[in-house]
């Protein structure tokens, strides 16, 4: 379902700045009361210029994660704009999965080499475990309490 939901809002986000500058093209040719021929070419414009917004906007998204490991080394990365950080532990790796959309099977494999030659590494991210942990432990608490 959150996959569902990240292409979704991901779609609706890309659409909404080419019709921003669609609308904007058509209302500076309402605006003004220019000729025919110039009208169509604003128009044109407009609408050329909201497609390739479009097409930049789908290729060079921020939201372009993968996940990966190497087959040599066991550690699960997330590969953000070509740097690697390391996904500690699997409770991380869930929950940034919820956020950006990716699963267990999405985990991509390459070799050393291929990982060295193609990514930069970066710090570790940090682990959620101590906070679910802490999490978890507030809730026994009220669970005893409320006994």
């Amino acid at each position: 379902m959150q996959n569902i939901k990240t292409i979704f809002l991901g779609i609706i986000c890309n659409l909404i700045t080419p019709l921003l500058v669609s609308i904007g093209g058509i209302a500076v040719v309402m605006f003004y009361s220019f000729s025919y021929e110039l009208n169509f070419i604003i128009i044109n414009i407009a609408l050329s210029l909201s497609i390739i917004i479009l097409i930049l906007n789908h290729h060079f998204s921020n939201k372009r994660i993968r996940v990966l490991r190497t087959l040599d080394n066991h550690p699960v990365y997330l590969i953000e704009k070509n740097v690697a950080r390391h996904i500690p532990d699997p409770e991380t790796f869930n929950y940034l999965g919820q956020i950006y959309g990716f699963d267990w099977k999405d985990i991509e494999s390459i070799t050393n080499n291929e990982f060295s030659k193609q990514f930069s590494t970066s710090s570790i991210l940090p682990s959620i475990k101590p906070h679910c942990e802490a999490f978890h432990k507030q809730i026994m608490e009220q669970n005893v309490n409320n006994e």
